[in-house]
């Protein structure tokens, strides 16, 4: 059975253009009070967490509520702005000085707390473990209404294999992501369609 059989343009577990990624967040923080304290005064948010925990996603997803600030992928150029947004941040060389400018979002496996402390900015830690098997579900149905084809019934991954790869894998929404593209690659023949 082919994936257009299937009423998917792609395969949904594959990876989305960056900005589409914004959009197929399910949070697992509170993103409206993190843009709140983003427009009152200069201050930085980390997002942390280990490879897979949502870091990138949830940086995505707040950057949405902020189009027009500069979002950078290190090693990239890193933008200038009154709202600066920096993915894979701990592949920089980024010092007090220059977090002096902007209010700043940094998704990074390393704390630059005592930098940005030094730089005068309050600074929040929001620490992502990956999603936990309810979010999990709807991340999965969000990304198969991501990828539908057209008009009509769309598969399910049936429940088992999704808390089968969640035992796994734990929180790592990567390691899952990697487990669900191939489960429905090779195993669309026993996909039911509702």
């Amino acid at each position: 059975m082919t994936l257009a059989a299937c009423n998917l343009r792609v395969n949904p577990f594959g990876a989305p253009f960056r900005h589409e990624r914004g959009h197929l967040a399910v949070p697992a923080v509170d993103l409206e009070i993190l843009r709140r304290r983003l427009e009152g005064r200069r201050c930085a948010i980390q997002l942390l967490g280990r490879p897979g925990s949502g870091k990138s996603t949830h940086l995505c997803a707040l950057h949405e509520r902020f189009p027009n600030a500069p979002l950078t992928i290190v090693p990239q150029h890193i933008g200038e702005g009154p709202v600066v947004f920096v993915d894979e941040a701990q592949r920089a060389r980024l010092d007090a000085e220059r977090f002096r400018q902007s209010s700043w979002v940094l998704a990074t496996h390393r704390s630059y707390q005592r930098e940005l402390r030094r730089a005068g900015l309050e600074v929040y830690n929001v620490r992502l473990a990956g999603l936990m098997p309810p979010l999990l579900h709807r991340y999965v149905a969000l990304r198969m209404e991501w990828a539908r084809l057209g008009p009509g019934p769309l598969p399910s991954i049936p429940a088992e294999i999704i808390e089968a790869l969640w035992r796994t894998h734990g929180a790592d929404v990567r390691a899952i992501e990697n487990g669900l593209y191939d489960w429905l690659q090779y195993r669309k023949d026993v996909l039911v369609v509702h």
